[in-house]
């Protein structure tokens, strides 16, 4: 049964689009580490933080290329906690739906750029051993886990897209 709201009918859920994008809205819950991250970093552009919109459990929205410029390094190896907590959602709070939930190491596809090939590179040079080369099938996509993605990102480059901006969270 439809319900009119605002003048507009009321879909019922649809099962999420396996097709992302860098600009879809993510809700992660920011850990002690990510707060001191997220203020460190303004305060070196000369500002300061405003407080992150929490909701009553913890959650912010943020875009996910946000999360990732912010956040993303932080992934690579290093001995404190984690800046996000290991699950996050797709879908706002409160919008239940199966499948809204993810965590870091599940599964995408991405389209590696040649930008982010030598962000991958730099950061296993660094490590002192040598990256092996991408698994690309056909069409370039690459499987990598959340959280391999969003190591690629460096917030000291805010402009610098390591993965094209549509991945997927199924295999094409």
């Amino acid at each position: 049964m439809s319900v009119e709201r605002f003048g507009r009918q009321e879909l019922s859920p649809q099962p999420e689009n396996a097709e992302k994008n860098l600009n879809d809205e993510v809700w992660i819950k920011v850990t002690e580490e990510g707060e001191q991250i997220r203020n460190d970093y303004y305060e070196e552009l000369g500002t300061e933080a405003s407080p992150l919109k929490k909701d009553a459990e913890g959650w912010t929205g943020m875009q996910l290329h946000q999360v990732a410029s912010l956040f993303g390094q932080e992934f690579r190896a290093r001995g404190v906690g984690l800046p996000i907590e290991t699950v996050f959602r797709t879908i706002p709070p409160g919008k239940e739906q199966a499948e809204v939930t993810r965590n870091l190491n599940h599964e995408i596809w991405v389209k590696v750029t040649p930008e982010g090939e030598q962000s991958r590179n730099d950061y296993y040079e660094w490590l002192g051993t040598e990256a092996s080369p991408l698994k690309k099938d056909a069409e370039g996509w690459t499987k990598m886990q959340w959280h391999q993605a969003l190591s690629l990102f460096d917030r000291e480059r805010p402009n610098f897209l390591p993965i094209e901006t549509v991945f997927r969270t199924e295999a094409p």
